[in-house]
């Protein structure tokens, strides 16, 4: 080495990735934790998305996550959308109900109200893992 220089030895820390397994089929005690509005890819629509935590159960504190079309090219995919996330407010017990104008703040004031969520499990496809969906929700 020479005088006047330093030598950098780059370590490398390997982190495992955490694999999760898919949580059973079943009606859950969860909460929103998170919101997020984000555009299709194809930048025509939007959906919002929505980070749920499972309490209360064998699997407390795993994560489900779940998308809320809002505006979609596909008015089947936009009307479902809509119509699940006002499920969503009427079961965390909010006045809140989708309209032209819905502010994702609205949203937000509803991050961890308890509620119920029915998951399924969505098999694997492809590349893709098998997963949770959340198929309903419920009243606690």
């Amino acid at each position: 080495m020479k005088i006047g220089t330093t030598e950098t030895t780059k370590t490398t820390e390997t982190k495992e990735k955490k694999v999760y397994e898919v949580i059973p089929k079943g009606l859950y005690h969860a909460s929103l934790q998170f919101v997020q509005e984000v555009k299709t890819k194809d930048g025509t629509g939007s959906y919002i998305k929505a980070t749920f935590k499972v309490e209360n159960s064998p699997v407390n504190s795993r994560y489900v996550f779940h998308n809320f079309n809002i505006k979609n090219k596909s008015d089947r995919a936009q009307e479902i959308g809509i119509d699940q996330l006002n499920r969503y407010f009427k079961c965390v017990g909010s006045n809140l109900e989708y309209v032209d104008g819905f502010k994702l703040e609205d949203l937000m004031t509803t991050l961890k109200q308890p509620l119920g969520i029915k998951l399924a499990i969505e098999e694997a496809s492809g590349k893709w893992k098998a997963r949770n969906k959340i198929t309903s929700f419920a009243k606690v």
